[in-house]
């Protein structure tokens, strides 16, 4: 048996003035919050992991109208956000009236989640002191799990005689949205944790490492067991303003089985950002945009890439003007790196206003676009929402660019307790693929936006039913036509999927889960005649204490 210690390290430009206005927006709005720290919650907080079941408790109580003033497209949220969000669920809970049943559902959800986040909704409510107090928690949510998967991942390089690249594989088939795990054998198991602290109020930690044992045969012949420091940050709070120093997934976007920007599906970022803790507004007039929130990070990626060690950086606002509508605009940027002109702190700033360096033709690569989140009150609060995300410059707008759209209704039967999500992607044959940067968008060979790739369309769908606040069934069904990229040989790739899952929670301190999983690809990485069969089955056990 092979043991390693694993250190995880760490398009077209947007050339138009005209083009980069909005992004800018995001260091303005930060900028103000610095030197307007005002009051707020200015305790310092963890994060909330992205697969935590936190995040589809609360916008089930967003469905039933307790919660109006979040905002969904950037996660992952802090505990701090958490308690604002379940302080507002409370008072809306105590002051509706209607569907008893509706009430029934939401008060057995609302009640697990103010056990989990007591601490912080009674600083919200009450402003105890005692929270100021330092705190540490060594071994939080230790959880077990076991996997199989059947196949290895899939290859999504592309190579175009016309210069763009791209180096790219699946990750784990039937395995979405964990963050850089691969599983890697037959039999995997896997035993990770999270510890965190507070200080003073003013600072907080996390750390939350990983051990990964893949077991092909159980033999020890090419077995292999890893340890990951998978993710940690440390966190300073001023009034409304969070910097963060760590390594961090970010989900930025409205699509919930992928993000065309930022997904959670590449491993932990290492990274410095500036973030607003929570919505707030802004003074004067402004105060008519409604709620805002706003990010800004600078990351250095991996150094085994084509062009190792490139700067990362995102921007990112998002406005909430009425409780209805959401709208999110973000831009990413890959500059610099071994072999490119060293990047100047005029240079840096330069970048940061949308603008091109001089000296060079694409010497940077960019991903820019909007999203939008609508909710439909007398349909049972029926969302709708979509993004849009270009590669290239048009007019002074993205072009090449790549479209999500989803529907969400999260109350089929009245009581809530089932619900339905349907979301369709087209990603442009040009989406994460560069003919500079031929690594392409991606992390340590998985891409950091949509797990589907260039050139593909996917069509996801999942119902959830909850048969108590405790138990949980769901499916979910995907289908997926990925395209050869221009230049290249081959067929299309059509790919059939369908999970089925379960989870039991009895207590918030406590919960089971398992799924089962089946893919059917048919011309296997674009080779006509090649059919591939998959499997994946999984069991999880989480404690909290």
């Amino acid at each position: 048996m092979k043991f390693l210690f694993q250190q995880r390290s760490g398009f077209s430009t947007l050339k138009s003035r005209r083009g980069s206005i909005c992004f800018r927006n995001a260091a303005l709005v930060l900028l103000i919050l610095l030197s307007h720290p005002g009051p707020g919650f200015g305790l310092s907080s963890v994060n909330v992991p992205l697969d935590s079941w936190v995040y589809p408790a609360l916008e089930k109580l967003s469905a039933m109208g307790y919660i109006n003033n979040a905002i969904w497209g950037m996660k992952p949220f802090s505990r701090i956000e958490v308690g604002r969000l379940l302080v507002e669920a409370k008072s809306g809970q105590e002051s509706s009236e209607g569907d008893e049943e509706v009430h029934a559902f939401a008060k057995g959800l609302l009640e697990r989640l103010l056990e989990e986040f007591e601490r912080e909704t009674r600083y919200i409510e009450f402003s105890q002191n005692e929270l100021l107090k330092s705190r540490l928690k060594p071994l939080g949510e230790p959880r077990i799990r076991y996997g199989f998967v059947e196949r290895r991942p899939r290859n999504l390089s592309v190579f175009s005689p016309k210069g763009a690249r791209l180096y790219a594989t699946e990750g784990t088939p039937l395995w979405v949205g964990e963050e850089g795990v691969v599983l890697d054998g037959k039999n995997n198991l896997i035993l990770d944790f999270g510890a965190q602290a507070n200080l003073f109020g003013l600072f907080s930690f996390y750390y939350h490492p990983v051990l990964l044992a893949n077991f092909e045969t159980f033999s020890g012949e090419g077995d292999e067991v890893s340890f990951l420091n998978h993710s940690g940050h440390a966190k300073f709070n001023i009034g409304r303003l969070e910097i963060m120093a760590g390594r961090e997934s970010l989900k930025w976007g409205q699509g919930d089985h992928g993000t065309l920007v930022l997904s959670g599906n590449a491993p932990p970022l290492d990274m410095i950002q500036i973030s607003s803790s929570s919505p707030f507004k802004l003074p004067w007039y402004f105060g008519y945009l409604g709620l805002i929130k706003a990010s800004l990070f600078l990351t250095e990626m991996e150094d085994s890439r084509v062009i190792g060690h490139p700067l990362f950086l995102g921007m990112r606002v998002c406005i909430r003007p009425h409780p209805v509508i959401e709208i999110g605009a973000a831009r990413t940027i890959m500059f610099g790196g071994k072999g490119v002109p060293h990047v100047s702190v005029g240079d840096f700033f330069q970048i940061l206003g949308g603008e091109n360096l001089e000296g060079g033709e694409d010497n940077s690569n960019h991903l820019a676009g909007v999203d939008i989140r609508l909710t439909i009150p007398f349909l049972r609060n029926t969302e709708l929402y979509g993004e849009l995300y270009g590669e290239d410059e048009a007019g002074g707008l993205p072009s090449r660019n790549s479209l999500l759209a989803g529907l969400y209704i999260p109350r089929i039967t009245a009581g809530g307790r089932l619900d339905l999500r349907v979301e369709v992607v087209r990603t442009h044959l040009q989406y994460a693929i560069h003919h500079l940067y031929q690594s392409g968008y991606t992390y340590n060979g998985l891409l950091l936006g949509h797990p589907a790739g260039p050139n593909t369309l996917s069509i996801f769908g999942r119902t959830t039913f909850y048969l108590f606040k405790d138990i949980r069934l769901g499916f979910d069904f995907e289908y997926e036509e990925r395209k050869p990229c221009r230049d290249e040989p081959g067929v299309d790739e059509t790919i059939f999927r369908q999970r089925i899952d379960f989870q039991y929670a009895p207590s918030w301190w406590m919960d089971l889960s398992a799924g089962l999983g089946f893919e059917r690809a048919e011309n296997f990485e674009h080779t006509q005649g090649d059919v591939r069969n998959n499997w994946i089955a999984h069991i999880s056990y989480r404690f909290r204490f």
